[in-house]
Protein backbone atom coordinates (compact mmCIF):
# COMPACT_ATOMS: atom_id res chain seq x y z
CA UNK A 1 0.00 0.00 0.00
CA UNK A 2 1.29 3.54 -1.31
CA UNK A 3 0.93 6.10 1.50
CA UNK A 4 3.58 8.76 0.87
CA UNK A 5 1.58 12.00 1.61
CA UNK A 6 2.14 15.34 -0.13
CA UNK A 7 4.66 18.12 -0.46
CA UNK A 8 3.99 21.70 -0.43
CA UNK A 9 4.43 23.35 -4.15
CA UNK A 10 5.02 26.77 -5.12
CA UNK A 11 4.63 29.46 -8.12
CA UNK A 12 6.95 29.38 -11.04
CA UNK A 13 10.64 31.37 -10.35
CA UNK A 14 9.75 31.23 -6.40
CA UNK A 15 12.09 28.82 -4.02
CA UNK A 16 11.01 28.14 -0.59
CA UNK A 17 13.68 28.95 1.72
CA UNK A 18 13.33 31.32 4.63
CA UNK A 19 11.59 34.32 4.99
CA UNK A 20 9.45 32.41 1.85
CA UNK A 21 8.23 29.10 3.61
CA UNK A 22 5.62 26.30 2.90
CA UNK A 23 3.47 25.84 6.23
CA UNK A 24 5.38 23.21 7.62
CA UNK A 25 8.22 25.71 7.63
CA UNK A 26 6.03 28.25 8.93
CA UNK A 27 5.31 26.22 11.91
CA UNK A 28 8.55 25.93 13.08
CA UNK A 29 9.20 29.70 13.50
CA UNK A 30 10.04 30.48 17.33
CA UNK A 31 8.13 33.72 16.92
CA UNK A 32 5.06 35.48 14.98
CA UNK A 33 6.66 37.43 12.22
CA UNK A 34 5.16 41.47 12.76
CA UNK A 35 3.83 40.95 9.02
CA UNK A 36 3.24 37.74 6.70
CA UNK A 37 1.81 37.84 3.46
CA UNK A 38 -0.04 34.52 2.18
CA UNK A 39 -0.09 33.62 -1.42
CA UNK A 40 -3.38 31.28 -1.96
CA UNK A 41 -7.07 32.06 -0.63
CA UNK A 42 -7.79 28.14 0.19
CA UNK A 43 -7.74 26.21 3.71
CA UNK A 44 -4.61 26.31 4.23
CA UNK A 45 -3.65 29.81 3.51
CA UNK A 46 -7.09 30.95 5.56
CA UNK A 47 -6.47 29.14 8.86
CA UNK A 48 -3.21 30.29 9.00
CA UNK A 49 -4.69 33.82 8.37
CA UNK A 50 -6.68 33.47 11.02
CA UNK A 51 -4.09 31.87 13.98
CA UNK A 52 -1.62 34.41 12.89
CA UNK A 53 -4.04 37.49 13.23
CA UNK A 54 -4.77 36.14 16.76
CA UNK A 55 -1.01 36.49 17.47
CA UNK A 56 -1.01 40.11 16.27
CA UNK A 57 0.69 39.51 12.68
CA UNK A 58 -0.41 42.07 10.39
CA UNK A 59 -1.96 39.65 7.47
CA UNK A 60 -2.54 40.53 4.00
CA UNK A 61 -4.03 37.39 1.82
CA UNK A 62 -3.64 37.26 -2.50
CA UNK A 63 -6.10 35.09 -4.15
CA UNK A 64 -5.97 34.42 -8.13
CA UNK A 65 -9.64 33.50 -8.40
CA UNK A 66 -12.78 35.89 -7.68
CA UNK A 67 -13.39 34.13 -4.56
CA UNK A 68 -11.99 32.22 -1.27
CA UNK A 69 -12.93 28.73 -1.50
CA UNK A 70 -13.72 28.83 -4.74
CA UNK A 71 -15.04 25.23 -4.92
CA UNK A 72 -17.83 25.66 -1.87
CA UNK A 73 -21.56 27.92 -1.91
CA UNK A 74 -20.52 31.15 -3.01
CA UNK A 75 -21.68 32.37 0.24
CA UNK A 76 -19.08 30.79 2.26
CA UNK A 77 -16.09 32.89 0.43
CA UNK A 78 -18.46 35.97 0.77
CA UNK A 79 -19.07 35.55 4.65
CA UNK A 80 -15.11 34.88 5.09
CA UNK A 81 -13.97 38.04 2.76
CA UNK A 82 -15.95 40.38 4.72
CA UNK A 83 -15.25 38.47 7.94
CA UNK A 84 -11.34 38.41 7.22
CA UNK A 85 -11.35 42.19 6.34
CA UNK A 86 -13.30 42.99 9.47
CA UNK A 87 -10.81 41.93 11.32
CA UNK A 88 -8.03 43.29 10.01
CA UNK A 89 -6.81 41.40 7.51
CA UNK A 90 -5.98 42.38 3.79
CA UNK A 91 -7.65 40.66 1.43
CA UNK A 92 -7.09 40.88 -2.45
CA UNK A 93 -9.27 38.48 -4.44
CA UNK A 94 -9.03 38.12 -8.23
CA UNK A 95 -5.12 39.47 -7.85
CA UNK A 96 -2.18 37.41 -8.75
CA UNK A 97 1.48 37.68 -7.53
CA UNK A 98 3.63 38.69 -10.55
CA UNK A 99 7.11 38.85 -8.30
CA UNK A 100 8.15 37.88 -5.25
CA UNK A 101 11.81 39.42 -4.24
CA UNK A 102 13.74 39.15 -1.38
CA UNK A 103 15.54 42.38 -0.11
CA UNK A 104 17.82 41.74 2.97
CA UNK A 105 15.74 39.40 5.67
CA UNK A 106 12.24 40.89 4.18
CA UNK A 107 10.52 40.36 1.31
CA UNK A 108 9.08 42.44 -1.58
CA UNK A 109 5.65 41.09 -3.51
CA UNK A 110 3.95 42.75 -6.07
CA UNK A 111 0.72 42.19 -6.39
CA UNK A 112 -1.90 43.16 -9.54
CA UNK A 113 -5.10 43.78 -8.90
CA UNK A 114 -8.15 44.16 -10.95
CA UNK A 115 -7.60 48.13 -9.97
CA UNK A 116 -3.61 48.41 -9.81
CA UNK A 117 -0.30 46.52 -9.32
CA UNK A 118 1.06 47.67 -5.83
CA UNK A 119 3.94 46.25 -3.86
CA UNK A 120 3.73 44.23 -0.32
CA UNK A 121 6.41 44.69 2.07
CA UNK A 122 6.82 41.96 4.41
CA UNK A 123 8.67 39.98 7.43
CA UNK A 124 7.28 36.72 6.00
CA UNK A 125 5.30 34.87 2.85
CA UNK A 126 3.25 31.90 2.68
CA UNK A 127 3.39 29.88 -0.15
CA UNK A 128 -0.27 28.51 0.14
CA UNK A 129 -0.93 27.71 -3.68
CA UNK A 130 -1.23 23.98 -2.41
CA UNK A 131 0.59 20.68 -2.28
CA UNK A 132 1.31 17.89 -4.60
CA UNK A 133 1.53 13.97 -4.34
CA UNK A 134 5.14 13.10 -2.85
CA UNK A 135 5.54 10.32 -5.46
CA UNK A 136 7.92 9.28 -8.26
CA UNK A 137 5.95 8.68 -10.98
CA UNK A 138 8.94 7.00 -13.23
CA UNK A 139 8.99 4.51 -10.92
CA UNK A 140 5.46 4.11 -10.57
CA UNK A 141 5.30 3.86 -14.48
CA UNK A 142 7.97 0.89 -14.55
CA UNK A 143 5.60 -1.15 -12.15
CA UNK A 144 2.40 -0.28 -14.38
CA UNK A 145 0.93 1.85 -11.76
CA UNK A 146 -1.04 4.50 -13.72
CA UNK A 147 -1.16 8.29 -12.27
CA UNK A 148 -2.86 12.00 -13.47
CA UNK A 149 -1.11 15.02 -12.81
CA UNK A 150 -2.61 14.92 -9.68
CA UNK A 151 -1.58 11.81 -8.24
CA UNK A 152 -2.31 7.97 -8.32
CA UNK A 153 -5.09 6.37 -9.59
CA UNK A 154 -7.35 4.22 -8.12
CA UNK A 155 -11.03 2.92 -8.33
CA UNK A 156 -13.17 2.81 -5.48
CA UNK A 157 -12.14 -0.09 -3.69
CA UNK A 158 -8.25 2.39 -3.70
CA UNK A 159 -6.71 -0.18 -5.77
CA UNK A 160 -4.44 1.30 -8.57
CA UNK A 161 -3.80 -0.36 -11.94
CA UNK A 162 -1.78 -3.00 -10.53
CA UNK A 163 -3.82 -5.34 -8.54
CA UNK A 164 -1.48 -6.19 -5.90
CA UNK A 165 -0.95 -2.44 -5.43
CA UNK A 166 -3.03 -0.19 -3.53
CA UNK A 167 -2.76 3.84 -2.49
CA UNK A 168 -4.07 6.15 -0.57
CA UNK A 169 -4.20 9.33 1.07
CA UNK A 170 -2.26 12.42 -0.56
CA UNK A 171 -0.49 10.10 -2.88
CA UNK A 172 -3.95 9.94 -4.39
CA UNK A 173 -6.44 12.28 -6.74
CA UNK A 174 -8.31 14.07 -5.72
CA UNK A 175 -8.86 15.22 -1.62
CA UNK A 176 -6.43 15.90 0.68
CA UNK A 177 -7.86 15.84 3.60
CA UNK A 178 -6.77 13.86 7.04
CA UNK A 179 -10.11 12.57 7.61
CA UNK A 180 -10.23 11.31 3.72
CA UNK A 181 -7.24 9.70 4.37
CA UNK A 182 -7.84 7.65 7.13
CA UNK A 183 -11.48 6.69 5.59
CA UNK A 184 -9.41 5.44 2.35
CA UNK A 185 -7.43 3.48 4.48
CA UNK A 186 -9.79 1.72 6.57
CA UNK A 187 -11.34 1.12 2.82
CA UNK A 188 -8.42 -0.37 1.18
CA UNK A 189 -7.12 -2.67 4.10
CA UNK A 190 -10.64 -3.91 3.94
CA UNK A 191 -10.88 -4.79 0.66
CA UNK A 192 -7.62 -6.16 0.66
CA UNK A 193 -8.62 -8.62 3.86
CA UNK A 194 -11.59 -9.65 1.09
CA UNK A 195 -14.33 -7.79 1.96
CA UNK A 196 -16.03 -5.59 -0.77
CA UNK A 197 -16.07 -2.07 0.54
CA UNK A 198 -16.21 1.06 -1.93
CA UNK A 199 -14.77 4.84 -1.15
CA UNK A 200 -17.63 7.17 -1.62
CA UNK A 201 -15.99 10.83 -1.69
CA UNK A 202 -20.02 12.40 -1.36
CA UNK A 203 -20.06 11.33 2.18
CA UNK A 204 -16.86 13.45 3.24
CA UNK A 205 -17.42 16.67 5.55
CA UNK A 206 -14.89 19.69 4.25
CA UNK A 207 -13.97 21.85 7.00
CA UNK A 208 -11.73 25.11 7.61
CA UNK A 209 -11.18 25.92 10.61
CA UNK A 210 -11.08 29.84 10.85
CA UNK A 211 -12.59 31.26 12.80
CA UNK A 212 -15.82 30.97 13.08
CA UNK A 213 -15.29 27.16 11.82
CA UNK A 214 -17.10 26.50 8.26
CA UNK A 215 -18.18 22.99 7.21
CA UNK A 216 -19.91 21.33 3.93
CA UNK A 217 -21.29 18.09 2.71
CA UNK A 218 -22.87 16.37 -0.18
CA UNK A 219 -23.47 19.26 -3.39
CA UNK A 220 -23.41 22.90 -3.53
CA UNK A 221 -26.36 24.35 -5.06
CA UNK A 222 -24.50 24.92 -8.23
CA UNK A 223 -23.09 21.11 -8.19
CA UNK A 224 -26.78 20.16 -7.67
CA UNK A 225 -28.10 22.28 -10.73
CA UNK A 226 -25.13 21.09 -12.91
CA UNK A 227 -26.08 18.02 -12.29
CA UNK A 228 -29.88 18.83 -13.73
CA UNK A 229 -31.80 17.70 -10.29
CA UNK A 230 -35.00 19.55 -8.88
CA UNK A 231 -34.15 21.30 -5.83
CA UNK A 232 -34.68 23.45 -3.42
CA UNK A 233 -32.64 25.69 -0.67
CA UNK A 234 -32.87 27.47 2.12
CA UNK A 235 -30.35 30.02 4.07
CA UNK A 236 -30.95 31.13 7.19
CA UNK A 237 -28.63 33.44 9.83
CA UNK A 238 -26.49 30.65 12.58
CA UNK A 239 -27.99 32.96 15.15
CA UNK A 240 -31.80 32.31 14.24
CA UNK A 241 -33.57 30.97 17.37
CA UNK A 242 -30.03 29.71 17.97
CA UNK A 243 -29.70 30.72 22.21
CA UNK A 244 -26.88 29.46 22.97
CA UNK A 245 -25.24 31.29 20.16
CA UNK A 246 -26.30 34.33 21.72
CA UNK A 247 -25.55 33.18 24.91
CA UNK A 248 -21.99 32.43 23.78
CA UNK A 249 -21.44 35.64 21.61
CA UNK A 250 -20.79 33.42 18.56
CA UNK A 251 -23.92 34.69 16.26
CA UNK A 252 -21.87 34.93 13.25
CA UNK A 253 -22.61 32.81 10.00
CA UNK A 254 -25.05 30.82 8.63
CA UNK A 255 -26.74 27.45 7.86
CA UNK A 256 -27.75 26.44 4.19
CA UNK A 257 -29.64 23.13 3.01
CA UNK A 258 -30.22 22.06 -0.23
CA UNK A 259 -33.11 19.31 -0.66
CA UNK A 260 -34.53 17.07 -3.71
CA UNK A 261 -38.10 17.41 -4.44
CA UNK A 262 -39.36 14.64 -2.39
CA UNK A 263 -36.68 16.49 0.28
CA UNK A 264 -34.23 13.85 0.46
CA UNK A 265 -31.46 15.77 1.70
CA UNK A 266 -28.13 16.23 -0.87
CA UNK A 267 -26.01 18.94 0.54
CA UNK A 268 -25.29 21.06 3.48
CA UNK A 269 -23.15 24.48 4.62
CA UNK A 270 -22.22 25.55 7.86
CA UNK A 271 -20.38 28.49 8.99
CA UNK A 272 -20.41 29.09 12.56
CA UNK A 273 -19.26 27.71 15.90
CA UNK A 274 -18.49 24.51 16.00
CA UNK A 275 -19.58 24.03 12.51
CA UNK A 276 -16.98 20.98 11.70
CA UNK A 277 -19.18 19.16 14.56
CA UNK A 278 -22.42 19.74 13.63
CA UNK A 279 -21.95 18.91 9.95
CA UNK A 280 -21.86 15.24 10.79
CA UNK A 281 -25.63 15.39 11.48
CA UNK A 282 -25.62 15.87 7.53
CA UNK A 283 -23.38 13.18 6.68
CA UNK A 284 -25.66 10.98 8.87
CA UNK A 285 -28.74 12.47 7.13
CA UNK A 286 -26.97 11.60 3.59
CA UNK A 287 -25.70 8.42 4.03
CA UNK A 288 -28.69 7.37 5.03
CA UNK A 289 -31.39 9.11 2.43
CA UNK A 290 -32.69 10.69 5.38
CA UNK A 291 -35.63 13.65 4.86
CA UNK A 292 -35.90 17.39 5.92
CA UNK A 293 -38.82 15.72 7.69
CA UNK A 294 -37.18 12.85 8.96
CA UNK A 295 -34.39 14.85 10.39
CA UNK A 296 -36.29 17.94 11.80
CA UNK A 297 -38.27 15.53 13.57
CA UNK A 298 -35.25 14.67 15.52
CA UNK A 299 -35.14 16.53 19.53
CA UNK A 300 -32.17 18.50 19.64
CA UNK A 301 -30.42 19.94 23.16
CA UNK A 302 -31.57 22.82 23.94
CA UNK A 303 -29.97 25.19 24.49
CA UNK A 304 -26.95 23.86 22.05
CA UNK A 305 -25.86 25.23 19.07
CA UNK A 306 -27.47 21.96 17.23
CA UNK A 307 -30.94 23.90 17.42
CA UNK A 308 -29.95 25.95 14.26
CA UNK A 309 -30.14 22.98 12.15
CA UNK A 310 -33.92 22.10 13.41
CA UNK A 311 -34.64 25.60 12.83
CA UNK A 312 -32.91 25.59 9.23
CA UNK A 313 -34.83 22.00 8.49
CA UNK A 314 -38.39 23.30 9.52
CA UNK A 315 -37.88 26.57 7.31
CA UNK A 316 -37.10 24.72 4.04
CA UNK A 317 -40.31 22.69 5.34
CA UNK A 318 -42.02 25.89 5.58
CA UNK A 319 -43.40 24.94 9.35
CA UNK A 320 -40.96 26.99 10.93
CA UNK A 321 -42.51 29.07 13.86
CA UNK A 322 -40.70 32.59 13.08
Amino acid sequence: MIASGSQPITIPGVQLKDPILDSDQLLELENPPKSLLIIGGGVIGLEFATIFNLLNTKVTIVEMLPTLLPNEEPEMGEFLLRHLKKEGMEVFVNSKVTQVTQINDKVDVKILTPKEEITKNVDKVLMAVGRGPNINRKHLETLGVKTSKRGILVDDKMQTSVKTIWATGDAVDPHLLANVAIREAKVAVANIAGEKTKMDYGLIPRCVFTIPETAAIGLTEKQAKDQGLDIKSVKINFGAQNFRAYASNKTEGFIKIIILDDGKIVGATIVGASASDLISEFTLAIKNKMTAKEMSDLVYVHPSFSEVLQVALEKILGIALV
